[in-house]
């Protein structure tokens, strides 16, 4: 979605609703879609860019409910100072929040203190996998795929999702609601929705003025 055009799209977003901590209630970020543009009904298959710069650290194709998605890490260290302050980064917490109400298996294992934070940006529902892979480097800008209605969707939109947690970590896989899902694909879906060691930024403290 080119976001430098949000204000002249009628476009419908669904905001970020903050869960109850220890469950994968609310909405976990915000969701852009509209019913009529220049003639156009529906967002199938318009690009995606990146919002901000970061490297490709995982990319998840066609696994429930986030469907053909890619998640870019961008170390708070290379981020504006004024990006930081709109971002408002909440402090980490001191140990990982159990799950209440979904099956998780055990949380992986939790990252050395001093290893630093990261924002992590997820952009999901694209149309086919990700015209990116994991080691890339995105400038922002950049085009990461097609909008689609992979996954837990109903209708063709982009899931924008930020979450603030530790430099460096090795995202795997993450799936749940679905009997294709791993016990790994629990526990990193776990991990990232309900732990609250990756914590949630509403993304449009970085994309509105």
């Amino acid at each position: 979605v080119l976001l430098d055009e949000l204000d002249d799209l009628d476009i419908f977003k669904n905001p970020i609703i903050t869960p109850v901590p220890g469950t994968d209630d609310g909405h976990h970020g915000v969701d852009f879609a509209y019913y009529r543009w220049k003639g156009r009904e529906v967002m199938l298959g318009l690009p995606v860019y990146a919002a901000i710069s970061g490297k490709v650290v995982r990319i998840l194709e066609d696994k429930f409910p986030y469907g053909n998605a890619v998640i870019l890490e961008t170390r708070l260290e290379d981020i504006p100072e004024e990006i930081i302050a709109k971002l408002a980064i909440p402090a980490p917490l001191e140990a990982p929040i159990p799950s209440t109400r979904l099956v998780c298996p055990a949380y992986p294992a939790m990252p050395p203190a001093a290893s630093g934070r990261s924002l992590y940006t997820l952009y999901a529902h694209f149309d086919q996998p990700p015209l990116v892979k994991p080691g890339d480097e995105v400038t922002c800008g950049q085009q990461l795929g097609v909008v689609g209605t992979t996954g837990y969707s109903s209708q063709p939109h982009l899931h924008l999702e930020m979450r603030v947690g530790p430099s460096d970590y090795l995202i795997t896989s993450m799936q749940h609601y679905t009997t294709l899902s791993t016990p790994e694909e629990l526990a990193m879906y776990c991990f990232w929705r309900v732990s609250g060691v990756f914590q949630l930024v509403d993304p449009m403290r970085l994309l509105l003025p």
